[in-house]
């Protein structure tokens, strides 16, 4: 197993900046439909907002272990 160096941790926030930021997020435009992706899978749950193929927003989460029994209903 691999430990999390210092250089590990930096490189993912970097990361996590580069990926919320312009270009790759953008402003929704007025009066153009949106197209939602998600998944649901075992321990959580993610989503993208889009449009015109070009990213809005995206969400991700842990499931609490109670929340692991109502997948269904969680996010409906």
């Amino acid at each position: 197993m691999t430990s999390w160096s210092n250089e590990c941790e930096e490189s993912f926030q970097k990361l996590k900046t580069l990926l919320t930021s312009a270009p790759i997020l953008t402003l929704p435009e007025e009066g153009v439909d949106f197209t939602i992706y998600y998944d649901v899978y075992g321990v959580g749950l993610s989503g993208v907002l889009m449009q015109k193929r070009k990213l809005i927003a995206y969400v991700s989460r842990l499931l609490k272990t109670h929340e692991k029994k109502y997948l269904l209903i969680i996010w409906s």
